[in-house]
């Protein structure tokens, strides 16, 4: 009884997680303030709301896509934010809006300390396809964590796929 009670509470935490999310993409969206305001206005609240445990890196991924052009400034700022699931959700989010702009910022990430964060760039890296992050993928699929590893190869597999000419796949 008390395991379906935790489990509960928990999908409630996150449910409330995906609702911050959306309001707070939506008042962004919203936000009259030219684009580098909004985009710090963003991050503090997400910054706020990423201090709750219930914040998910898939939360701040949404809030980060439903905030409009300054999504894509924050989620670089937010590269660089103390916080792994905020950091793993901006990688997420720059890998959603194909960003090239963000590979530099991305392959550092890499090495994060936390796997989490190394998973989801070497997914980004993948979603964005830029020949230039092959090296460092291939370094990452050395890596100890087998999720960071796969994440990595299947990153490079489609990587190279892009690569090949019509008719030599």
């Amino acid at each position: 009884m008390l395991g379906g009670a935790t489990k509960a509470a928990s999908g409630c935490r996150f449910a409330l997680c995906l609702v911050a999310a959306a309001l707070l993409g939506a008042a962004v969206r919203h936000d009259r303030r030219p684009g580098d305001a909004a985009a710090k206005a963003l991050v503090e609240r997400l910054g706020v709301a990423g201090e709750a445990e219930a914040a998910t890196a898939r939360s701040v991924c949404q809030a980060l896509e439903g905030a409009g052009p300054a999504g894509l400034a924050a989620g670089f700022e937010l590269l660089g934010h103390p916080g792994a699931r905020m950091r793993a959700g901006a990688a997420a989010y720059l890998g959603l809006a194909r960003s090239h702009k963000a590979v530099p910022h991305l392959i550092p990430l890499l090495r994060d300390p936390d796997p989490r964060v190394r998973e989801a760039v070497a997914s980004a890296l993948g979603a964005i396809a830029d020949p230039e992050a092959l090296p460092f993928l291939e370094r990452a699929m050395a890596c100890d964590d087998l999720a960071v590893a796969e994440a990595a190869m299947r990153a490079a597999r489609h990587i190279r796929a892009r690569e090949l000419p019509p008719g030599d796949g």
